[in-house]
C-alpha cells in the first residue's frame, strides 16, 4: 500500500513538473527602447510573451554602444542593498545613521557609516538614503555564506557584495566554503565590488578571491617576491625573476577618463579630466582589461623606475584606480585602512549603484545610455561692422549623439533557466545644442570654460576699435562641450591722410596730415518737437505690440498712453541703428523718463515744460531692438515708438602710435594737434636722384601707419615729385 501511495505521489509530482515545463515552454522575452533626449536617457520596457509569464522571471538588461565590441549588463535598480564582508580589524567606531539607528562597528566595516551617516553634503549620507548596508565579518561569512546571502526560500538577499577596504584585506580572504557561493552570486547577475589588495598573485594571500578574476577581466602577476606559480595561479611571471611584476601604480590623485552613469549618478563627480583626491593607494601587479573609469595621475611606481619589460597585452592597463566589467568592479580603496575622502566615498556610492543589475521590475530609465559625445566646434564665423561695435554670427554646429543596442535576459525564478530577447537598435539620440560659452578679450588663448552664457548664434557687442579674440565652445543639453575655437576679430577705425602740397618739388617741404575716426558708442539724447524724418518701423504706444505695466491709462481719444509710475516696453521686429520714443505735450508731461534699450540703461530725462519732445538712442548695432520707458516722479504721455537705420556718428580719436614712412624707408613721427584733432608732420624733399629713383622726378609711396588697441591700419599716398624748387625760382626771376 505504501509503495502504491509513493508511486502515486511520484507520478503526481512528475505531472506537475510537466505542467510547469509546458507553462514556460512558449515564453519569449521582449524589450523596447525609447530615447528621451530631453532627459539624457533611454527609457526601457520589457516583459514576456505571453504577458502572464512576466511575473515568473527576473531580468537583466544588456547594452552595447555602437563603438563597443561586446554587450555588458547595466544597472536597473534605484535602491541598493549591500552586504559588506569585512576583516575584523580596526578600532570600534560608533555612529548614528540617518534613520536614527546607532551602530558600533570595527573601522574595517566603515562602508555602512560612509553610506548612511549624515554629512555636510547630504543629510542621508553618501548613499543619499538609497543604499542600505549590512556588515558581516569575513570569518563568520566564510563559516556559513548561504545564511548571510540567501533567504529561506533560496532567493538572494542582496544586490551587491563589497569586500575589501583594508590594507591586504587585514590578512583575510574568502575560503573554499564561501568561494562557490560568491561565484554563484556573481553568475546570478548580482554585483560584486572588491577592494585594494584582494586580488593579486601571492602564494599565501587572497588565494581564493583571485580565482574570481576572470569575471572582472583582470590579470595578475606576482607582487613582492618572484613566484614560479603553477599554471592558472597567476597570469604573468617576470622573465628576469624580479619582484613587483608587473609594475605597481599609486598616488592620492585620480583622474576621470571615461564618462557615463558611474561618474554622474547619484553623485556628479566630474567630467573626463577631472582630478579627485583619494587616500594613498596603489594597484598591486594587476592589469585591467575591462572599462577603466579612473586612473592615477602624478603617480609613483613600484619599482621606480618601472620595469622596462612589463608585459605587453592588448587593451590592458596597469594604471587603474577603478575598473568595471558587467556586474563586477575593482577599486583600489583600502590601502589607508578606511581613511576615505569625500571624493572616494562618492565614487564608492556611484559604483554600488552601477553594480545593481538584476530586477523583477519591467521598466527602467537607463541613465547609463547618455549622450556623452561633444558637439562639433563652432566654425565659419561671419563678422560685420555695426555702429558702435560688431556683430558676429555663425551656423549652429552639429551635436553628436550616441547609438545603443539592447537585449533583455529573462531568468526563470523557479528553474534558473535563462532566455534572451532579440536585440533592439540602433537607438540613437543627441541631446541638442544648449548654447555657447564665450569670452571676448585681447588674449589669443583664453579658455571660456563650460558655463553657457549665450543661447543664440549671434553676438552683438559694443567694442572700441582694436584687435580682439572671440573664444567660444558649444555646449549641449547633456553638458558635453566642444573643442574651444579662437577667432581674431578686428573692430576697425577709419584712417584718413593727405599730403600738402602734392605735387611737390625737390627742396620743398611737404606736410602730412592724418586723422583717426572711430564709430561713436551708443548714446541717448533728448530733442524738442515731433521728429519729421521717416522711420523704418513705428509702433503706437496704445497698440497691442507694446507691453504695458504698472499704473497707466489712455487719453480720451485712446491714442496716447498716460503713465504714473508705469512702464511701456516696445519690441521692434526690423533691424535698426536708432530707436525713438515720442512724448505728446498736448496735455502735460512733468515726470522723468528712464530709458532702457536691450536691457541697458541710457539715462533719465526730464519732460516737464518740454511740450512735444522725443528721446533718441543712436549708434546701436543693426538689430531688432527692445526699448523700455519707465515713468519716475510724475506723468508721462507717450505717443509712439519709432526705429530707423541711420549713419553712425564719427568721433576723432588719438592713436596709440602713428608714423609716416617715406619711399626711402625713412620713418617720421607725427605730432597731435589737439585743437584740430589730427596728426601732422613734415619733411624736406632732398636734391638729387634721377627720374624714377628717389627723389628724382616720379611718383613715390608715402605710408601713414596707425595702431590703436592692437589693430594696425595704414594709408598709402602717392607723392608726385616734379623738378627742383630752386630751378623754378631761378627761371621765374629771369622772366621777371
Amino acid at each position: 500500500m505504501k509503495r502504491r501511495l509513493l508511486l502515486a505521489a511520484v507520478l503526481a509530482a512528475a505531472f506537475l513538473v510537466m505542467l510547469v515545463v509546458k507553462a514556460y515552454a512558449g515564453a519569449t522575452p521582449w524589450i523596447r527602447a525609447t530615447p528621451r533626449p530631453e532627459q539624457n536617457l533611454v527609457h526601457l520596457e520589457w516583459g514576456m510573451a505571453p504577458a502572464s509569464e512576466t511575473g515568473n522571471y527576473n531580468y537583466m538588461v544588456y547594452k552595447r554602444e555602437t563603438s563597443e565590441p561586446e554587450f555588458q549588463s547595466i544597472p536597473v535598480k534605484d535602491r541598493v542593498k549591500v552586504l559588506n564582508i569585512y576583516p575584523p580589524v580596526g578600532d570600534p567606531v560608533t555612529f548614528t545613521n540617518w534613520k536614527g539607528q546607532r551602530f558600533t562597528l570595527p573601522r574595517a566595516a566603515s562602508l555602512k557609516r560612509w553610506m548612511e551617516e549624515p554629512n555636510a553634503e547630504h543629510p542621508k549620507g553618501y548613499g543619499m538614503g538609497l543604499i542600505d548596508v549590512d556588515a558581516v565579518p569575513i570569518p563568520d561569512f566564510n563559516a556559513n555564506p548561504v545564511k548571510y546571502l540567501k533567504n529561506p526560500d533560496g532567493t538572494w538577499k542582496y544586490d551587491v557584495i563589497f569586500n575589501g577596504s583594508w590594507d591586504v584585506n587585514g590578512g583575510y580572504d574568502l575560503n573554499a566554503n564561501s568561494l562557490p557561493v560568491v561565484e554563484e552570486f556573481i553568475k546570478s547577475g548580482r554585483g560584486y565590488l572588491t577592494g585594494h589588495d584582494t586580488m593579486f598573485g601571492d602564494r599565501f594571500v587572497n588565494t581564493y578571491t583571485r580565482k574570481l578574476r576572470q569575471f572582472f577581466r583582470i590579470k595578475v602577476g606576482h607582487p613582492w617576491d618572484w613566484w614560479d606559480a603553477l599554471p592558472g595561479e597567476i597570469d604573468y611571471k617576470d622573465p628576469k625573476q624580479q619582484p613587483n611584476y608587473p609594475t605597481w601604480f599609486g598616488g592620492t590623485k585620480v583622474k576621470i577618463i571615461k564618462k557615463g552613469l558611474l561618474t554622474n549618478y547619484p553623485w556628479k563627480i566630474g567630467e573626463p579630466g577631472t582630478i579627485l583626491t583619494v587616500p594613498n593607494s596603489h594597484s598591486t601587479s594587476q592589469y585591467a582589461f575591462g572599462d577603466v573609469w579612473l586612473v592615477y595621475t602624478n603617480y609613483y611606481t613600484t619599482p621606480s623606475p618601472p620595469h622596462d619589460d612589463d608585459p605587453v597585452d592588448p587593451s590592458e592597463t596597469g594604471n587603474f584606480y577603478l575598473t568595471t566589467w558587467c556586474n563586477t568592479a575593482m577599486i583600489q580603496t583600502g590601502h589607508s585602512n578606511c581613511e576615505a575622502t569625500p571624493d572616494e566615498q562618492k565614487i564608492i556610492a556611484n559604483t554600488l549603484f552601477y553594480l545593481a543589475q538584476i530586477t523583477d521590475g519591467t521598466s527602467w530609465d537607463d541613465h547609463s545610455a547618455q549622450d556623452v559625445l561633444p558637439p562639433d566646434p563652432v566654425a565659419g564665423i561671419q563678422t560685420s561692422s555695426v555702429p558702435g561695435g560688431i556683430e558676429i554670427t555663425w551656423q549652429r554646429p552639429k551635436d553628436n549623439g550616441n547609438t545603443y543596442y539592447y537585449y533583455v535576459q529573462a531568468i526563470n525564478k523557479a528553474t534558473g533557466d535563462r532566455l534572451n530577447s532579440a536585440v533592439v537598435g540602433p537607438v540613437s539620440y543627441a541631446s541638442g545644442i544648449k548654447g555657447y560659452a564665450y569670452v571676448i578679450d585681447r588674449n589669443p588663448s583664453t579658455d571660456p570654460k563650460a558655463t553657457v552664457n549665450l543661447a543664440q548664434e549671434k553676438i552683438s557687442v559694443a567694442l572700441n576699435p582694436g584687435k580682439y579674440y572671440l573664444h567660444i565652445r558649444a555646449v549641449d543639453n547633456a553638458g558635453n562641450v566642444s573643442e574651444v575655437r579662437h577667432f581674431a576679430i578686428e573692430v576697425g577705425f577709419e584712417l584718413q591722410a593727405a599730403l600738402e602740397p602734392n605735387p611737390a618739388a625737390r627742396g620743398q617741404k611737404v606736410r602730412v596730415y592724418a586723422a583717426l575716426t572711430v564709430p561713436a558708442s551708443p548714446s541717448a539724447a533728448q530733442y524738442s518737437g515731433y521728429r519729421s524724418s521717416s522711420y523704418g518701423e513705428v509702433l503706437q504706444a496704445e497698440g497691442g505690440q507694446v507691453t504695458k505695466g504698472g499704473s497707466y491709462g489712455y487719453s480720451p481719444d485712446g491714442k496716447v498712453v498716460w503713465m504714473v509710475n508705469g512702464w511701456l516696453e516696445c519690441r521692434f521686429t526690423r533691424p535698426a541703428t536708432a530707436v525713438y520714443v515720442q512724448f505728446n505735450g498736448s496735455d502735460h508731461n512733468d515726470g522723468y523718463a528712464k530709458v532702457y534699450v536691450d536691457g541697458t540703461y541710457y539715462g533719465s530725462f526730464q519732460t516737464q515744460n518740454k511740450g512735444h519732445n522725443y528721446i533718441r538712442v543712436g549708434n546701436l548695432p543693426a538689430a531688432a531692438h527692445t526699448i523700455r520707458v519707465k515713468s519716475s516722479g510724475g506723468h508721462l504721455h507717450v505717443d509712439f515708438f519709432g526705429a530707423a537705420s541711420e549713419p553712425a556718428d564719427g568721433v576723432r580719436s588719438a592713436a596709440d602710435s602713428i608714423c609716416t614712412v617715406l619711399s626711402n624707408g625713412q620713418q617720421l613721427g607725427m605730432s597731435w594737434d589737439a585743437a584740430l584733432q589730427r596728426y601732422r608732420c613734415e619733411f624736406l624733399i632732398p636734391d638729387g636722384g634721377s627720374p624714377g629713383a628717389w627723389p628724382g622726378d616720379g611718383r613715390y609711396p608715402v605710408r601713414v601707419i596707425a595702431v590703436k588697441n592692437g589693430l594696425e591700419k595704414s594709408v598709402t599716398l602717392m607723392l608726385t615729385i616734379q623738378g627742383n624748387i630752386k630751378e623754378k625760382i631761378y627761371i621765374r626771376t629771369l622772366e621777371w
